[in-house]
């Protein structure tokens, strides 16, 4: 009887833990600032593990649609890395939902630049191994997760046979989000 037991364990709190995986939290914007604030805290909430993956800084651009319910879709992102931050970036924008608009109004693309900066404290490298320790760490095997000419089709430039990179969107104001602040009292 306890064998059975034992096996039912497991499966119970995978049952529980998919729930709680499942259920995301919807992030209800009535306005610019309200949207941005919401995301920063949402972001601000996992940066504390974005920083153990992610040490760098850069620009990343979000594009995506507002279906007719207000809800976000589509959502595509320029880069391919780093992929830990990009995750939660669009885990947020997809949790987001606007206020709905007269049906077939929303067919346009909405692109939001993120800048990140998960840079340590600048130390300058003195041996050979400080130095390794900055380098990102690139799988020569895989090197199409690292390269990306065409920003993951972010100016849908196949449907302008190559001649013209660029999309009709609304170009929403830059989001900042980096590291949290580590203070050193001495």
């Amino acid at each position: 009887m306890k064998y059975k037991v034992h096996l039912l364990f497991p499966i119970i709190l995978l049952s529980f833990l998919s729930k709680e995986v499942s259920a995301q939290k919807i992030l209800e914007v009535n306005n610019e600032t309200e949207f941005k604030n919401k995301f920063l805290s949402t972001v601000a909430s996992q940066s504390d593990s974005i920083s153990k993956y992610v040490q760098q800084s850069g620009i990343l651009f979000l594009r995506f649609n507002i279906n007719d319910a207000g809800h976000v879709d589509s959502i595509i992102c320029s880069e391919k890395q780093p992929v830990k931050l990009i995750n939660v970036l669009i885990e947020t924008l997809a949790s987001c939902k606007f206020p709905p608009k007269e049906t077939g109004k929303n067919n346009k693309y909405y692109v939001l630049p993120v800048f990140y900066n998960y840079l340590s404290d600048v130390i300058f490298p003195t041996t050979p191994e400080e130095l390794k320790k900055m380098t990102p760490i690139i799988d020569l095997e895989n090197i199409n997760s690292y390269i990306n000419f065409d920003f993951n089709g972010l100016f849908k430039t196949e449907e302008t046979e190559k001649t013209l990179w660029g999309i009709n969107c609304v170009l929403l104001p830059m989001i900042r989000v980096s590291r949290p602040m580590v203070y050193n009292h001495k």
